[in-house]
């Protein structure tokens, strides 16, 4: 009898609540979910973060897409990420798991609006996230955002570079060249601003996959950095001597930053504590380069030079004379 009282409070309640797409099934509450933004006061063309911290280890699905939010558009998302701490209460281990769903919004008509509470389901249960006001006002009119305003990621911890085997290229021959990402944070999402333009040459882009596309890490400068090849383009050079310029390319990179570090008073060292994050935004340029283009034939010619072997040095004859003075 508790039981069915129970579930038909929760089914008026979410009958009140702005609640999407909910079926008709009532299913056990068991996780809680909370749902943040980075700002809940903005202007026309700035952008927000919309967090949702689901606190369950099992798979959860949900439906929240573009024009659910009135004057808000979906910029990106969801990017999706884990934690999980153990702390000692009263005695007890106490673990907890919380599954992170982030989008990026942003506004693009004045007024007020909602985010409305979003269903979060398993196979067994439901939840649901509570709704958050948003103010927009008008956009500034002398002020101009920056693309890398707010953004506390310095240049040297996250880059974009070309890569390729030579510095020389015959006339006519082909070269492979690798947009290379450097970063030192977690990459969470990287969105294209400006593909490469190829001028007075030829550029034919390479299909990616998971074998091309491959994430590793290297080291620039005694510095250890995470590692994914974004592009990857075939390119031939022109038919005459000269100079080529591999092209830059402009991306949007969403990182995890660490945000601070909460410490248990039951773990002063931090053996069981979870660092909280928050997701920036950087524009990432590549840098332009130049390749020389030298005739058909000479870089094969100075390769093969290379490999003969090296005619001996004739040693230099003793002067016996000098021996019987010594």
């Amino acid at each position: 009898m508790i039981k069915y009282i129970f579930c038909q409070i929760l089914a008026i309640l979410i009958g009140i609540l702005p609640v999407k797409a909910i079926d008709a099934t009532v299913r056990r509450v068991s996780f809680s979910v909370k749902a943040s933004v980075s700002d809940s006061v903005v202007c026309v063309g700035q952008k927000i973060h919309l967090r949702f911290e689901v606190q369950t280890k099992d798979k959860v699905s949900f439906d929240f897409e573009d024009g659910d939010v009135q004057n808000m558009k979906i910029v990106s998302g969801p990017m999706h990420s884990s934690q999980s701490s153990i702390s000692v209460q009263g005695g007890k281990r106490v673990e907890k798991y919380s599954q992170i769903y982030t989008y990026i919004l942003e506004a693009i008509q004045k007024g007020s609006t909602t985010i409305p509470a979003i269903v979060f389901k398993t196979d067994s249960t439901m939840s649901f996230s509570h709704p958050i006001a948003i103010q927009i006002n008008p956009a500034p009119k002398q002020e101009k955002q920056k693309e890398t305003e707010k953004s506390t990621v310095s240049d040297d911890e996250v880059f974009v570079d070309v890569q390729y085997n030579s510095h020389k290229i015959a006339a006519g021959d082909s070269m492979i060249i690798n947009y290379r990402i450097y970063s030192t944070y977690d990459l969470q999402e990287i969105l294209d601003v400006q593909e490469p333009t190829f001028k007075g040459y030829k550029g034919l882009k390479q299909p990616v996959n998971r074998l091309t596309r491959r994430q590793g890490w290297d080291i620039v400068n005694g510095r250890k950095y995470t590692t994914l090849n974004w592009y990857q383009y075939l390119i031939k050079a022109p038919n005459k001597q000269g100079e080529i310029t591999i092209p830059q390319i402009k991306l949007k990179v969403m990182v995890r930053v660490v945000e601070s570090q909460t410490v248990d008073p039951f773990d002063p060292f931090g053996f069981f504590s979870q660092p909280k994050y928050r997701i920036e935004e950087k524009i990432i340029t590549s840098p332009a380069k130049k390749i020389k283009v030298v005739a058909p034939g000479s870089i094969k010619q100075q390769l093969q030079q290379a490999e003969k072997p090296q005619p001996k040095q004739r040693e230099p004859e003793i002067d016996r004379s000098m021996l019987r003075e010594l």
